[in-house]
């Protein structure tokens, strides 16, 4: 395991700073403006992008972890005036001026580059970059710019904002040595999370696979089978049947209210959008919206109704109305189908919507249409590989029983992940504000070591 035991230095002094206690007696606390050489505003253009020439840096080319990458860019017609204006040069820190509080990019390398208008560009002086890029990456200089903007999510960042914020800065010689310090621990703590990660999309692609097994060739394998006349479907139990959504719903799909969801009165019902479930089906709490009752009438949900989305970027996203305390009613962009529970079972319907041939189903459909859109025409004819209601009863208690047990194991590791993300954050903020000395830190020659060694 990375060493957490790290001396504090043997002095320190006030900052003067309440929320940021003591530093290093020989550190200074400046604010942004006093290391500022330049800023300025990135370039607009409304031109279209070109094959080759000069790239612009958007917002979308700074990743998480502070750095501008060249490999996406487009190219843009600009003349030679505004690229000298706008040109990038290695070192230089983009902010985005929209979005999520604080994002910035380093440009650690160089390609021909200027950058768009919705970025401000600063170049610093008397400061390595390199310790830059971590001290921007601290949450204590997040959270003070949010503050600065008193918390607004979707308010603009502007140079002055950027400018006014404090930071804490050792002499240049030790800037180095913390900058090399965190880039080694974080590139351990980064590997070892993206192995971490991995297991998170293997377990989740095991339980796809044992969905999509037990819905399309049930729990006996020895059954005969037959083809299902279907060819994204394939072969299905001989004693099963393949029908289309719309023979295994009551009445037609419906779809939803065409409101606003302007209010959040918990007395009302709610109102269930597509952002406000994820793929797992759980509906978030932070995105409570309401509907008056006399609005919401005529889209009430009852349980065991599947809402299928019908476009966007979630397209065929699906969600199982159940064990809900209260009224829920469903907006515009999603599908009701009420199944008939004599025939199919609600639990059944909705895992297989979470099997592979369903993913495949969806593919097909994007395929002959010039948009990302599946409308309650095509959802009709959606074709259900279909056992008899025991069967399924016993598909759903098999599934159930193995998910939970991959959902036991996948809390686990999200929560190993939070407890090293919240260790992450509180390396780079600890190191970069001189609660912890690394001063006599030197590289290690072990590249293979990983963070749980």
């Amino acid at each position: 395991m990375v060493d957490l035991n790290w001396q504090k230095y043997p002095v320190y002094k006030s900052s003067g700073i309440e929320w940021l206690g003591d530093i290093p007696e020989h550190w200074e606390v400046k604010k942004i403006k006093r290391i500022t050489q330049t800023h300025k505003q990135g370039y607009y253009t409304e031109n279209p992008y070109i094959d080759e020439g000069v790239k612009l840096a958007r917002i979308t080319d700074i990743d998480d972890f502070g750095n501008v990458s060249f490999e996406n860019m487009p190219f843009v017609q600009i003349s030679d005036k505004d690229e000298k204006l706008f040109r990038l040069k290695k070192g230089d820190f983009l902010f985005a001026r929209s979005g999520t509080i604080g994002r910035f990019g380093l440009v650690s390398y160089l390609e021909r580059s200027v950058f768009a208008s919705y970025l401000i560009r600063f170049r610093f002086k008397h400061v390595k970059p390199e310790f830059l890029k971590f001290a921007f990456s601290s949450s204590f200089f997040k959270e003070s710019l949010i503050s600065t903007l008193h918390g607004g999510a979707n308010k603009n960042v502007h140079a002055e904002n950027i400018k006014e914020q404090i930071l804490v800065i050792p002499p240049i010689s030790e800037q180095q040595t913390i900058a090399n310090f965190l880039d080694e621990k974080l590139a351990r703590i980064d590997e070892y999370l993206a192995k971490k990660q991995r297991i998170i999309e293997l377990l989740k692609e095991q339980k796809t696979v044992i969905i999509n097994q037990a819905v399309t060739k049930g729990l006996n394998l020895d059954v005969p089978i037959k083809y299902s006349g279907i060819e994204w479907l394939g072969e299905i139990p001989e004693h099963w049947e393949a029908k289309k959504l719309k023979y295994l719903v009551e009445g037609k799909l419906k779809y939803g209210a065409n409101e606003e969801a302007k209010s959040a009165d918990k007395s009302q019902p709610r109102y269930i959008r597509i952002t406000d479930f994820d793929g797992d089906g759980k509906l978030r709490d932070e995105t409570f919206r309401s509907l008056e009752i006399n609005l919401a009438k005529d889209y009430l949900l009852s349980e065991g109704d599947i809402l299928f989305a019908r476009s966007g970027a979630t397209v065929g996203k699906t969600f199982q109305f159940k064990d809900y305390s209260g009224l829920a009613c469903f907006a515009g962009y999603l599908i009701k189908a009420i199944p008939k529970e004599s025939i199919i079972l609600s639990d059944y319907l909705y895992l297989f919507t979470k099997s592979e041939v369903y993913d495949i189903w969806k593919t097909s459909i994007f395929i002959q249409a010039t948009i990302q859109n599946i409308g309650a025409d095509k959802y009709s004819c959606l074709s259900v590989s279909l056992p008899p209601i025991s069967e399924q009863k016993e598909i759903v208690s098999f599934i159930e029983t193995k998910s939970e047990k991959i959902e036991r194991s996948l809390a686990t590791i999200e929560k190993e992940i939070k407890l090293i993300q919240e260790y992450r954050t509180t390396l780079i903020s600890e190191t970069v504000t001189g609660k912890i000395d690394v001063r006599k830190y030197r590289p290690s020659n072990q590249k293979s070591k990983t963070f749980s060694e």
